[in-house]
């Protein structure tokens, strides 16, 4: 199973000034993504969401597994990236970060997260969401992480980011473009999903993959 994926972030407004809270990484040669949003201290946003998702891609590259195992050992590995960086530093309070990961492996997708983000994969302009609906404010430090995965074929869609990207406004203009017009780029929903952050400075990230 072959896909075109498109992935963007966009970065937060503190005080006047952009500053990066989201990360995105690729692995498993394109066939996986993860991606993390920084909490806590704005200065540490994107230490920590890096810290995610170099964790994770360490661990997957590095693990001898295969299957959800393998997937296991990198959610471990980035855990234990973000616990080792946050332990580095002398803030009282440490910064944590969440995560959100998509694996496709043949005709499955494996979805990961902790923390607040969303995976859908829409079939025949019906959504399916694979993130629990209950989003709590801790990241992979403080939450355990999901796993779920689901059965994907030619023509699916799966879009999955940050809380951020999935505003109202943004939902909504991408179930009227998909309406109008179901072959739409990935780059086109990716941008559709971030441009309120963008406005907003709220920061955000997401990822667009179209299955063939």
């Amino acid at each position: 199973m072959l896909a075109t994926t498109h992935t963007e972030t966009v970065p937060a407004d503190f005080r006047g000034r952009a500053l990066p809270r989201c990360h995105v990484a690729t692995v498993d040669r394109g066939n996986g993504h993860v991606i993390s949003n920084g909490m806590g201290l704005p200065r540490l946003w994107f230490r920590a969401a890096k810290a995610v998702t170099g964790g994770f891609c360490q661990g997957f590259d590095g693990s001898t597994e295969t299957g959800r195992p393998r997937i296991e050992q990198a959610v471990e590995s980035a855990r234990r990236s973000l616990l080792s960086s946050s332990d580095q530093l002398i803030e009282r309070m440490a910064p944590d970060a969440t995560l959100v990961a998509v694996l496709l492996n043949g005709s499955n997708l494996n979805a990961i997260h902790a923390g607040r983000g969303r995976v859908y994969v829409n079939r025949d302009g019906q959504p399916k969401r694979l993130t629990e609906r209950q989003e709590g404010p801790l990241g992979l430090l403080r939450t355990p992480p999901v796993h779920t995965t689901a059965a994907v074929s030619p023509g699916d869609l799966v879009i999955a980011g940050t809380a951020s990207a999935f505003s109202v406004r943004s939902i909504g203009r991408l179930a009227q473009v998909l309406e109008e017009e179901p072959n739409t780029a990935p780059s086109v929903i990716a941008h559709l999903l971030t441009d309120p952050a963008r406005r907003a400075g709220v920061g955000a990230a997401t990822l667009v993959m179209r299955i063939h």
